[in-house]
């Protein structure tokens, strides 16, 4: 099974001024049905603490993928983010990946039928490297050898051992 390695620039240490105004991240998440949650996702609104993604429901153009992750790199109120049925290995989805590698405040994820032989190698700094994250739930998620080795290397490699659940 062929692992993707994602190596993406994402700009998450950005003033709000260098992020495009509302209106332009309105008719860019249009597709996705989620323009009004990730606005205030992206305003670190107190009330937006989880954001779900569901595949094809929630389909996203590339350069919304990359957006999202800028999003959610810099978000510090978001605490969960549920993933279910997304193609994860699609070309784009890397500037998401960057994203969460940022992100301090997401305690749980939730993985659902998300091939992680394809994107493990992408989720492992965050896994590794958010000391907030508590739970990671993965449900009819394929993963081999390959995959496990890299999720336990992540979590005995954690810098903080707050993980409750997975």
């Amino acid at each position: 099974s062929k692992m993707l390695n994602f190596r993406h620039s994402v700009d998450v240490n950005h003033s709000d001024s260098a992020f495009p105004d509302d209106g332009v991240d309105m008719r860019l998440f249009a597709q996705s049905g989620l323009s009004k949650k990730i606005i205030l996702i992206k305003h670190n609104d107190p009330g937006v603490k989880s954001l779900t993604l569901t595949s094809p429901q929630n389909c996203m153009p590339k350069g919304a993928w990359n957006r999202l992750g800028s999003i959610i790199g810099r978000n510090q109120i978001l605490r969960e983010l549920y993933l279910h049925c997304c193609n994860m290995s699609e070309d784009g989805v890397e500037g998401l990946y960057e994203g969460l590698k940022c992100n301090r405040s997401i305690k749980k994820i939730v993985l659902m039928a998300v091939d992680l032989d394809l994107i493990m190698s992408s989720l492992v700094p965050f896994f590794s490297g958010n000391p907030s994250l508590g739970e990671i739930i993965l449900q009819r998620c394929p993963i081999g050898p390959v995959g496990i080795r890299l999720l336990s290397n992540a979590l005995l490699n954690r810098s903080r051992t707050s993980l409750k659940r997975l």
